[in-house]
């Protein structure tokens, strides 16, 4: 096992996650442990298991996880054991990656300890999660699109640019020279096409407006919402912007100003891309391309997004809305990688 370094996690009890509208899926035998002790367990009548098409998931109400009590406390936790929870109730936030390497240990940032950076660094708990791996934990695994040695090879090649350079200029010279060899070759895959590295003037400053306008409406839950089509007409026309549940009323100049400044560093943004590319979310993401173009937009998104709900609130809604329990980003970031060679193609072509 490889353990994330920037993740650190205890428990602050807060029920955050317990209150969240997830699918919890649960092995066959447990709702039938927990009746034998239901009475004792629950005292209201809602068995905390419900049967959907064969299989057994954790009842919901209003206000969450019908097993969780009023001071935030699992009830099949307090009254059985932490070992007969679910197992995935049991493993949250870890997120285990399984590479031709070895499983690599990271968390999820809608944990609010994760968030935090509260408790012993994973590598402590490694005992513990070593014995999941013998029992059907979740275990993700990366893409396939590429040989695992042509991506080792690529990472590898980033490793070195971050060295040099910081996240910023590491991120825009891989697309810079990716965009240019997917570009010239017109495959899907240009093999070792860092070896050939010529740095080339990809304006990515000019996709932002769309780029933002397709990533920040997942973030902000205004997918199907009454005015999501005027927002994207806004974003791409720079007209008027509300956002009433920040009380924003701006324009997308103003958001493509927070989306550039890099003068205020920020180490929550590089400690949630370093935990992205460590658990080798950019292999998971439709292509080579995608998968680049989600480390780098995450960081104009974040900037957009921290100053409307903060720094850990931006993290949280990029890892719960986009990329780290849904599969919306597997299929956002091709589209967009899709439309923005394209451009590029034409431009050449022109």
């Amino acid at each position: 096992m490889q353990f994330d370094p920037g993740i650190r996690y205890q428990c602050l009890q807060c029920g955050k996650s317990c209150r969240q509208d997830w699918d919890v899926w649960v092995r066959p035998e447990l709702p039938a442990q927990v009746r034998k002790r239901y009475r004792e367990i629950f005292s209201t009548q809602s068995f905390p298991f419900e049967e959907v098409d064969g299989r057994w998931r954790m009842s919901r109400g209003e206000a969450g996880c019908v097993s969780l009590d009023s001071q935030s406390r699992c009830n099949i936790h307090s009254h059985l054991s932490y070992g007969e929870k679910p197992y995935r109730c049991q493993q949250y936030p870890v997120l285990l990656v399984r590479t031709p390497d070895g499983v690599r240990v990271t968390g999820s940032y809608t944990c609010t300890a994760v968030l935090q950076g509260h408790g012993p660094e994973l590598a402590a708990q490694g005992t513990e999660i070593a014995t999941w791996l013998e029992r059907p934990f979740f275990v993700s695994d990366v893409g396939n699109d590429l040989p695992w040695e042509e991506a080792r090879a690529q990472d590898h090649h980033f490793e070195e640019l971050l060295r040099k350079t910081g996240w910023e200029s590491a991120l825009e010279r891989i697309l810079s020279g990716l965009v240019s060899g997917l570009r010239d070759s017109r495959t899907d895959h240009p093999v070792n096409w860092w070896k050939g590295y010529r740095e080339l003037p990809i304006d990515l400053c000019s996709c932002l407006p769309w780029l933002l306008a397709a990533l920040l409406k997942p973030c902000l839950r205004l997918v199907d919402k009454p005015g999501w089509e005027q927002f994207d007409l806004s974003m791409l026309n720079d007209g008027p912007i509300q956002l009433e549940e920040f009380a924003y009323h701006g324009s997308l100049s103003e958001m493509l100003e927070w989306a550039t400044d890099r003068q205020s560093l920020c180490s929550d943004l590089d400690r949630y891309r370093y935990s992205l590319w460590f658990r080798q979310q950019h292999l998971r993401c439709g292509g080579v391309l995608s998968g680049w173009l989600m480390l780098w937009a995450v960081g104009p998104l974040y900037r957009v997004l921290k100053e409307l709900c903060g720094s850990h609130g931006a993290l949280e809604r990029i890892e719960l809305n986009l990329l780290g329990h849904t599969n919306l980003g597997e299929q956002v970031f091709p589209a967009l990688a899709r439309f923005w060679l394209d451009g590029q193609r034409q431009t050449v072509s022109s």
